[in-house]
């Protein structure tokens, strides 16, 4: 999908562009979206030929891939609410992404005072909260 500050540039003649007849009948990120899936790509793939990593560089016949069928949402207003959704969850995991990343500079930056000696672990407080703990259980 070519986004908007790309929108207008010229393209090498080595790739095939395709885009909607009608522009008012398709939500642009809806497509995007649909583009990214599998099925799509399968459907790219079975349109080339030649070996893999040629075939939707080179040989990718336009006219096969538009003879395949894929089901879209009839209206543009159905599609972006897809889209909608599909952008939450993209902000989403890339919020969560950081998240993780940021625990796992946090866990390397203390594994790293673990191992160093900056922080000592007490080993005798765990063993008396052990055998408290397991003193406490065994009364239940």
């Amino acid at each position: 999908m070519v986004t908007r500050e790309f929108d207008g540039a010229k393209v090498s003649e080595l790739y095939t562009i395709l885009r909607p007849r009608d522009s008012k009948a398709f939500d642009i990120r809806y497509l995007g979206y649909l583009g990214q899936t599998k099925r799509m790509w399968h459907m790219a793939v079975m349109a080339s030929n030649g070996f893999f990593a040629e075939r939707l560089r080179l040989n990718f016949d336009p006219d096969e891939f538009l003879r395949l069928s894929v089901v879209i949402p009839p209206t543009m207003a159905e599609q972006g609410k897809i889209a909608d959704a599909l952008e939450t969850c993209d902000r989403e995991i890339e919020l969560l992404q950081k998240q993780l990343d940021a625990l796992k500079r946090q866990n390397r930056g203390l594994m790293q005072k673990l191992l160093t000696g900056e922080i000592r672990v007490n080993v005798e407080d765990r063993k008396q909260k052990a055998e408290k703990s397991s003193n406490t259980k065994g009364r239940r």
